[in-house]
């Protein structure tokens, strides 16, 4: 018997580093083909400072500092390309994935561990996401983790269950204040199960609770900082159908919701649809058993979607769907369970097979095509024509952040509309970067300035800065308005040269 177990788990060890080695191929192809967008380049801009620069700082950013500061130690080590900054996030997946030979594994059995394996890196959003330089999997990773070992603490009662659902629930906390609020709901499900099934395990569930609530105390005081930046400035719009149905599609598409081949992202859709409808019949069916895990999973998505909604219409809009990005871990084990209620291995194999063929476009999209906008065209432009001392004025964010990670070199300046103190803290990008409300007390005596406009204003609070401003103030355009654009890019900005050298005086005035 124990020749057989032994058997059985180095099969199930070799299938499972098979396909992890096949999923971590797909993850970093094609992780630095294309040029970074705004929230990248905040990324960037972070790790530009120390680590106790990088803390004063996120009380001004909407996110805390722990992803921030990882970013940070990992640039010092393998420095700040795009694939240095992509990598750290694509560990995050990676070690997302890796759940399975642990608490998935111990609560779901070997069979659906390898099929949440497969669900990682087949659904498509994983990857585009995986290939961003922003701490949403890290974030999916600690929430699933802390929902994994709290069922775990609460059933099995082990202490290294308990201790490991308390470090995930900190890190939680210090990544994304969306998984700060879905931590404060298991911790209030969980203490619900000890008190009407599990006694035991209340006063340890208590005990967790305050060592994890002091550990959290530090980050607390900035917290209602921050809900006052997001009650003054904040770029979400309040909850509307379209919202709802981008987060409902929301992991069959990439991170900015596009979609590559409509058919096959429906077909992903019904199909998510029934296994979750099975999931839970099935968590209902096992109830006494691991049943109860899908469950907790379940309330755990809902109640975050529910108490989203809540804040975003009597606070402030916070519901948005990228941030649900944090709770797809859970999601997927739903959809790992019911495949994996499915009566026949063959059903099961089929299933995912059938899931990877759908996901094939929407895959090969992220990996090959190119949405963060047309920066490495701008790059290319402007590389000869750029010249030590040149300045960049940028009428939007976008731009702003982009500009600063290409061309280092050179000082930047954000305008800000009056009355508009922009949507995030822009001290990360200083020196170099600075914002205002004067841009032409920043223009004023130099000798080339930059113009970049970015296009397609209509949602946001920034304003185009006309040429006709710089040639009254006596600049010259000696660059004609350059369109970037590139499509299904989002993002797309003009780029005009401007020159301030006095006119040469006649010839007679010469003698």
């Amino acid at each position: 018997m124990k020749n057989l177990l032994s058997y059985t788990l180095k099969r199930f060890l070799i299938i499972w580093i098979i396909l992890f080695a096949a999923g971590t191929m797909l993850t970093f192809r094609g992780i630095s083909h294309e040029s970074l967008w705004y929230d990248e380049s905040y990324t960037a801009a972070m790790t530009n400072h120390t680590v106790a620069e990088i803390v004063r700082m996120s009380a001004g950013d909407y996110h805390p500092p722990l992803f921030y500061v990882m970013a940070r130690m990992f640039r010092i080590v393998f420095g700040n390309s795009e694939f240095a900054l992509r990598t750290l996030s694509a560990l995050g997946l990676l070690a997302l994935a890796a759940l399975s030979l642990g608490p998935v594994r111990r609560i779901f059995g070997k069979l659906n561990a390898l099929i949440f394996t497969v669900l990682v890196f087949v659904t498509p959003v994983c990857i585009s996401t995986a290939q961003d330089a922003r701490m949403y999997t890290w974030a999916c990773l600690f929430v699933t983790a802390g929902v994994l070992y709290g069922y775990l603490a609460v059933t099995e009662g082990k202490r290294s269950d308990w201790l490991l659902l308390g470090l995930y629930t900190v890190l939680a906390v210090y990544t994304h204040f969306y998984a700060l609020l879905e931590m404060v709901v298991l911790y209030g499900l969980l203490v619900l199960w000890g008190i009407f099934g599990h006694r035991k395990a209340v006063k340890r569930m208590l005990i967790t609770s305050v060592i994890v609530g002091a550990a959290c105390l530090p980050w607390v005081w900035v917290l209602a900082g921050q809900a006052a930046k997001v009650s003054k400035e904040f770029w979400v719009p309040s909850p509307n159908a379209l919202f709802f149905f981008g987060t409902f599609i929301y992991p069959f598409g990439d991170k900015f919701s596009i979609m590559a081949f409509l058919p096959f992202i429906l077909l992903s859709i019904l199909a998510a649809l029934i296994l979750t409808g099975k999931a839970v019949c099935q968590g209902i069916r096992r109830f006494s058993d691991e049943g109860k895990a899908i469950l907790l999973m379940c309330l755990v998505l809902l109640l975050t979607v529910v108490a989203t909604l809540v804040i975003s219409f009597m606070v402030k809009p916070i519901f948005y769907p990228r941030y649900f990005f944090t709770v797809l871990g859970l999601y997927l084990l739903v959809v790992m369970y019911g495949i994996g209620a499915l009566q026949s291995f063959g059903a099961k194999v089929a299933v995912c097979a059938a899931l990877a063929v759908f996901a094939f476009p929407q895959l090969s999209h992220t990996c090959f095509n190119r949405v963060n906008g047309p920066m490495f065209e701008a790059v290319r432009y402007l590389q000869d024509k750029v010249q030590p001392g040149d300045m960049f004025l940028h009428n939007c964010e976008q731009p702003f952040g982009t500009f600063i990670y290409y061309f280092p070199q050179h000082r930047h300046y954000l305008n800000l509309p009056e009355g508009f103190e922009g949507y995030a803290d822009y001290a990360p990008f200083r020196p170099n970067g600075t914002t205002g409300h004067d841009y032409r007390a920043f223009v004023r005596g130099k000798t080339r300035v930059w113009l970049v406009n970015r296009r397609g204003l209509k949602w946001v609070k920034f304003r185009v800065i006309p040429e006709s401003a710089l040639t009254q103030m006596g600049f010259r355009k000696d660059m004609a308005a350059t369109l970037f654009q590139m499509k299904p890019a989002w993002y797309q900005f003009t780029v005009t040269g401007f020159i301030n050298m006095p006119e040469m005086p006649p010839a007679d005035a010469k003698r």
